[in-house]
């Protein structure tokens, strides 16, 4: 789930609401499962919404999970950063690398030159 269950405008189908806000797993719940399944300094991976980045480092910290790596994920060169990756270790040292932006687009709507990496065409 993206949003707190009291933030952002709710679907009127149940599977999207569900899946977009906190109605049936909260981000403490997800983190728990987490942090129960890794192993000592094993490593998860989120992609999440920019406004909960200060709410997602800080609960993975509370639930023993160092933040890693992060990276921006901007939809074109010229637009804010919607969402983020993120890797945590559980049991982690601390410290944080902050990758470039990952750019989705170019200008002309095409696909980046990083995306087409990722999707395995350069």
């Amino acid at each position: 789930p993206y949003r707190e269950k009291s933030r952002g405008a709710y679907s009127d189908v149940d599977g999207i609401r569900r899946a977009c806000h906190e109605e049936t797993a909260t981000l403490d719940d997800v983190l728990d499962a987490v942090k129960y399944a890794l192993k000592y300094h094993g490593r998860f991976r989120m992609v999440h919404i920019t406004e909960r980045l200060a709410d997602i480092l800080e609960a993975m910290r509370a639930h023993d999970i160092e933040p890693k790596v992060l990276q921006l994920v901007h939809g074109r060169p010229d637009k804010k950063a919607k969402l983020f990756l993120v890797e945590g270790i559980r049991g982690g040292s601390k410290g944080l690398e902050v990758l470039p932006p990952l750019i989705v687009h170019n200008q002309d709507g095409s696909y980046s030159d990083a995306v087409n990496k990722l999707y395995g065409k350069l």
